[in-house]
């Protein structure tokens, strides 16, 4: 055996007559080949320590044997279950520390950036360590939300996310269901649409359903995204101007008629412009108003001159 280059070992013969006892016969071997075939699938000597169960795959790739180190690859959970991005952050954890701990310092401000911007904040620690988890497991935003509800450790959200909720507190005015719920329900919806279990469209279609099961006579516009505000307007504007004072749908004066029923069928209807005026005037407070004295004077009037008395 002779050494033909400083990393190559070539004999031709026999034995080589030394101690190694191997036949050199037409055999060339590369040293440290097998380690950078081994790199060249991402096995590196410090992953070792952090996935033992390459630590086959590495040995048989230093000594030469690259099928069977291959064979062995590809039955390893780190190479079946791993993706691409949680190999490429422990490759760099483990063999760049100083390079992983100031991409993963940066991953953890951005996210800290979004989160306060959607209304979340936790106590350093356990953000850290659930966005450190996240870095490491290649987590996305969603991921990452979710974790942060199962942490427990999240109280009442606010910032954008509790905008997103007034949003549609004030959708649920509109089509005339807002008291029908409580702040329990308003508190979980806020929690979903932060961890992207629903969106916003899906609680306005649910808004929606319970406004028409409730305003059975206005529901087809109702699922056709017309509001009760706009359907109920002609009840709210006569009752406002014949009480004067606000009524809104949400007003008990208001829900008799927005949930009136036909006495010719029986069943919810819509009431008719001159009933609900009429009916106004019998409603409590009517005969306090100016238009309701102006009405009495216009009657009493009427009637002195109609006894000829006036």
């Amino acid at each position: 055996m002779r050494i033909v280059g400083p990393n190559i070992i070539d004999g031709s013969g026999g034995f080589d007559g030394e101690t190694t006892g191997i036949n050199s016969t037409s055999v060339t071997v590369l040293a440290g080949a097998g380690t950078e075939t081994a790199a060249a699938y991402g096995i590196s000597e410090a992953l070792l320590a952090a996935y033992p169960e390459l630590q086959t795959v590495f040995e048989l790739f230093k000594s030469g044997q690259t099928g069977a180190a291959l064979e062995a690859l590809f039955k390893t959970n780190y190479y079946r279950n791993l993706s691409p991005t949680i190999k490429a952050r422990a490759k760099l954890k483990n063999e760049q520390r100083g390079v992983y701990d100031d991409t993963l310092a940066k991953y953890i401000e951005a996210q800290r950036r979004r989160l306060v911007q959607k209304g979340i904040r936790l106590d350093a620690g356990t953000l850290n360590n659930i966005l450190t988890n996240g870095f490491d497991n290649g987590f996305d935003d969603n991921q990452i939300d979710a974790a942060i509800m199962a942490s427990g450790k999240v109280g009442q959200i606010g910032g954008e996310t509790v905008g997103n909720v007034s949003q549609l507190q004030a959708y649920a005015r509109a089509f005339g269901v807002n008291s029908l719920y409580n702040q329990a329900f308003w508190d979980k919806t806020s929690q979903d649409l932060f961890s992207g279990n629903i969106t916003e469209e899906d609680v306005q279609n649910t808004i929606r359903n319970l406004s028409a099961s409730t305003y059975p006579a206005f529901a087809q516009g109702i699922l056709s995204g017309q509001s009760m505000e706009v359907q109920g307007s002609y009840i709210t504007q006569t009752l406002s101007s014949r009480l004067e004072r606000p009524i809104t749908i949400d007003s008990p004066e208001a829900k008799t008629f927005l949930q009136w029923i036909d006495p010719k069928t029986g069943q919810p209807g819509i009431a008719p412009q001159w009933y609900v005026d009429r009916e106004a005037k019998k409603l409590p407070g009517w005969d306090f108003t100016d238009n309701a004295i102006a009405t009495l004077d216009s009657l009493s009037f009427r009637t002195l001159r109609e006894m000829g008395l006036a």
